[in-house]
């Protein structure tokens, strides 16, 4: 029975594909690798917005929080363990800077009031088993900064993050945006690209049925 039915669903991308002859083979080989690929870049086009209203916390404390301890005095918390991974414009001061970055938005005289910070390849903050949090910070109005729950916000370590509607119409806007958490990880073959093999494994099968 499920022989039939998929070689209903063969006739059927046939027939809708080129109807038939020699091309038919090629076209539908074509199009069983295409797939995975549009649904490839359509994952890599979404993003996760992040705007001052999805902050667990604000202060007014205008300082860099370069640990920890200056993290939880200026926003009340009690973190343990956490390390910085990320921070622009300072290159190279987090663990692993180089996986990601950061694009403020154009700059017109107020400055930059959101941009996106993109992941470049390399080890992977992870926001699923440990806690990740983001820092945006201007120091020129109330709030001075606002923290972020990353984890809390389903943030995978690879999607892109999207910020906007920072400070708007005042000037000074976002001065710079930090990451920190514990962990790493290197990322593992998407489940895309397991199904674009399996596609393309399917498509191979059909062909040498074809021949036989």
């Amino acid at each position: 029975m499920q022989r039939s039915r998929d070689c209903a669903l063969e006739t059927r991308y046939l027939t809708i594909l080129n109807g038939s002859g020699e091309k038919v083979t090629q076209n539908k080989t074509t199009w069983l690798i295409a797939l995975p690929a549009s649904l490839i870049l359509a994952a890599s086009a979404h993003a996760l917005p992040i705007g001052p209203s999805d902050a667990i916390a604000t202060t007014t404390n205008n300082s860099a929080l370069n640990t920890v301890t200056a993290i939880n005095g200026a926003f009340g918390t009690a973190y343990t363990g956490l390390d910085l991974l990320f921070k622009d414009p300072e290159d190279d001061a987090g663990l692993i800077d180089s996986s990601y970055n950061w694009s403020p938005n154009d700059v017109g005289e107020d400055g930059p009031t959101g941009g996106t910070i993109t992941y470049e390849g390399g080890p992977v903050a992870d926001c699923v088993s440990f806690l990740c949090l983001l820092i945006v910070k201007d120091g020129n109005h109330a709030p001075a900064q606002y923290l972020f729950d990353l984890g809390d916000l389903g943030w995978d370590g690879q999607e892109t993050l999207e910020l906007a509607g920072f400070w708007e119409g005042r000037p000074g806007a976002i001065s710079f945006v930090a990451i920190w958490g514990s962990p790493v990880s290197v990322p593992e073959p998407g489940t895309l690209s397991l199904l674009g093999a399996g596609l393309l494994a399917a498509g191979l099968i059909g062909r040498r049925r074809r021949k036989a």
